[in-house]
């Protein structure tokens, strides 16, 4: 009743001959086709603590012929109710190993050869070239200062116009337009504090 109960496919017959081997397994489970990981079927054979059945001759022979066996005993019975534990199942070859068709399954050592983890993430200075700094820090160090009065900086600013802003009082500013080596023109405010 567990195994038509768990595997409603299979075929359950007791005292039932294992094909390929000169076995009769208490209760037998055959599958149409093999199923993984249990393979043709399930031959439950029961253990009473006193008994002196072969426990790995008999389990050699049923896995041989590519059948699970599941070892019962009194302790698994309840009444007329069985448990039916996982663990106490020894699954044949190859029916035990899962079919994939990627590396899922297989030890960690197997996916880090296979598939190798990216390499961490390295992380390099680029600087900026110095046109963008100069473009991007106008504020703090004009390109021309020093080079006004001749209009050109040895990098090759070049001042375009100059307005002045500066009336009466000694606080003097001018708003220079400048054009820059990649020729982007910037307009650049100096101010300068207290008589020239």
């Amino acid at each position: 009743m567990k195994l038509r109960e768990n595997f409603p496919s299979a075929s359950v017959a007791h005292e039932k001959p294992i094909p390929r081997i000169e076995h009769t397994a208490d209760v037998l489970a055959t599958f149409e086709s093999p199923e993984f990981p249990y393979g043709n079927g399930i031959a439950v054979e029961f253990r009473p603590t006193n008994d002196d059945k072969q426990v790995d001759a008999i389990s050699s022979e049923v896995l041989w012929a590519g059948y699970t066996v599941y070892w019962a005993y009194q302790k698994d019975f309840d009444g007329h109710d069985m448990t039916f534990s996982e663990d106490q199942l020894w699954t044949p070859w190859p029916h035990a190993i899962p079919i994939t068709e990627d590396v899922d399954g297989y030890s960690e050592v197997v996916h880090q050869l296979l598939k190798p983890d990216s390499p961490d993430a390295v992380e390099i200075s680029i600087p900026f070239p110095d046109e963008y700094l100069r473009a991007h820090a106008l504020e703090v160090v004009p390109p021309l200062r020093g080079h006004y009065d001749s209009g050109m900086s040895p990098e090759g600013w070049q001042k375009i116009s100059s307005i002045s802003l500066h009336g009466e009082s000694p606080e003097r500013a001018w708003v220079n337009v400048i054009q820059a080596p990649s020729d982007h023109i910037f307009r650049v405010l100096e101010e300068r504090f207290g008589q020239e």
